[in-house]
């Protein structure tokens, strides 16, 4: 009986830099900018009328006095000033002198959070921020552009005040801060607006946010069994069986040995080229639905299985192996972040290229069409997240 020909999905692998940063932000006192945040694609500060210009945030002083400014203008707005201040930031000390210890201490964090948000933070850095409850799934973005005037918004709970905004494009991710360790959760707490996130937290949060990535010798892919049944616990072995095979010949591609691998029968090829050493985690989840989770070091591994599953179980699915070629070749060109997209592609098209005609294109076929007939694979994660969100409701 012919595999039934799946559907194919070509993911978006993330490709972050190495320094890549993680800043946790709030939404101003009780989420009250949460649904701005949420709807605009942007994070801002509480800062009403800070009407930066240029230069603002490249010079300290400028800094300084837009930031005296503005709170001068947030006083107005809560009744503790009768007279609409001055909307001329040169008008403004840039060290102003403030007798009030509180006072002080408040102008200096404001100060702090506005060079870590609009110096220090940089395109492509992520963004956390915390719901009203610690039910509510965390917001979680990647920032997209430095600061342009353009991107200023008029805050209707500021009473139209404008205040300068990083763009944010939010990520389809439904997470909750227990999904973290007990560590890191409590780390998602803090009293400042902004702040940096440990860098020892990184590789977990980055593991929980993105389903495929890449981020200096480490690449993670999570694959999914949607059809798993949850009454047969040898239904995932032969995708299991494939899952290794494709580690096997990234590793094999990453030592310049790909051909040879290619000539290898499946046992032979595995014995030789599976390198535990290599594999940081390999996790398997099967709750109906199922799922497994491989990290390994690598900068590539996760392109080259994911194009290396989708050429499996298309061939598997009866596609033709060319017509499967090209929609593996497809990968480089969904991928994102910090990448050559051509010298991706070429990497891509030798793995590729190195199989065709031998006994590898044989297995690929074989192992492809047994994962297909008894648990499908796929790189698509919509459907976990439509059962997240149905939970949450």
């Amino acid at each position: 009986m012919p595999s039934s020909v799946p559907s194919i999905y070509i993911p978006e692998i993330k490709f972050l830099r190495p320094d890549v940063s993680i800043w946790l932000m709030y939404s101003g006192r009780n989420r009250i900018f949460l649904k701005d945040f949420q709807e605009k694609g942007v994070v801002f500060l509480n800062t009403p009328g800070f009407d930066a210009k240029e230069n603002t945030f490249k010079n300290t002083a400028l800094i300084a006095r837009h930031t005296n400014m503005s709170a001068h203008i947030s006083d107005w707005l809560n009744g503790k000033a009768e007279k609409n201040p001055s909307r001329i930031p040169e008008s403004y000390d840039e060290n102003p002198i403030l007798t009030d210890v509180n006072a002080a201490r408040i102008f200096s964090a404001e100060l702090g959070n506005i060079k870590r948000l609009f110096v220090e933070a940089k395109v492509g850095d992520i963004v956390i921020s915390p719901g009203k409850s610690p039910f509510d799934p965390l917001l979680v973005g990647e920032i997209t552009h430095d600061w342009r005037k353009e991107d200023d918004y008029k805050v209707p709970h500021l009473a139209g005040e404008i205040v300068p905004c990083r763009k944010v494009a939010w990520l389809q991710n439904v997470l909750l801060k227990k999904d973290f360790s007990i560590d890191l959760a409590k780390r998602l707490q803090n009293r400042q607006a902004i702040t940096k996130i440990d860098n020892k937290f990184y590789n977990e949060i980055l593991d929980c946010i993105y389903p495929a990535y890449s981020r200096g010798n480490r690449s993670k892919l999570d694959i999914f069994g949607d059809n798993y049944t949850g009454n047969d616990p040898m239904q995932p072995y032969e995708s299991a069986s494939l899952i290794k095979y494709l580690m096997a010949s990234s590793f094999a591609f990453e030592n310049g040995e790909i051909e040879d691998f290619a000539t290898l029968d499946f046992e032979a090829a595995v014995d030789k080229y599976y390198d535990k050493d290599r594999v940081i985690d390999f996790k398997q989840n099967f709750n109906s639905p199922g799922a497994y989770s491989l990290i390994v070091k690598s900068s590539i591994a996760v392109l080259i299985v994911s194009s290396g599953l989708i050429l499996a179980t298309s061939v598997g699915g009866g596609i033709t192996f060319d017509q499967s070629v090209k929609a593996a070749q497809m990968s480089p060109g969904k991928s994102s972040g910090e990448i050559d997209k051509n010298s991706l592609s070429q990497e891509n098209d030798n793995y590729l290229n190195s199989l065709r005609g031998k006994k590898g294109s044989e297995i690929l076929m074989q192992k492809g069409k047994k994962s297909n007939d008894t648990m499908p694979l796929s790189l698509d994660n919509t459907y976990q997240l439509g059962i997240r969100r149905d939970s949450l409701k």
